[in-house]
């Protein structure tokens, strides 16, 4: 079963997804990359659908400052905004 889906806020961001996924994989973890063109939020409601333990949101903000949005499935107040990682210690 899947552990993480990383999904990319916008097209520009699909590059820092995938080095992202490859860094996830080579530790790993059971990953996916939802490369879709639809809308943050359906992607979001998709990964609720699927109970994926944990979303990795990569925008703009993030891709600058080399983080990443983690979102964790079953609590609404779980968004925070940590380094790679940081992120790889906590999983």
């Amino acid at each position: 079963p899947e552990q993480i889906r990383v999904i990319p806020v916008a097209n520009q961001n699909k590059e820092y997804a995938s080095e992202l996924l490859q860094t996830l994989l080579k530790n790993n973890f059971r990953a996916s990359l939802d490369q879709r063109n639809e809308k943050l939020g359906a992607k979001l409601r998709a990964v609720d659908r699927a109970r994926v333990p944990v979303a990795l949101i990569v925008g703009s903000q993030e891709e600058l400052t080399q983080n990443v949005a983690v979102r964790r499935f079953g609590r609404e107040d779980s968004q925070s905004t940590v380094s790679l990682p940081t992120l790889l210690e906590q999983l």
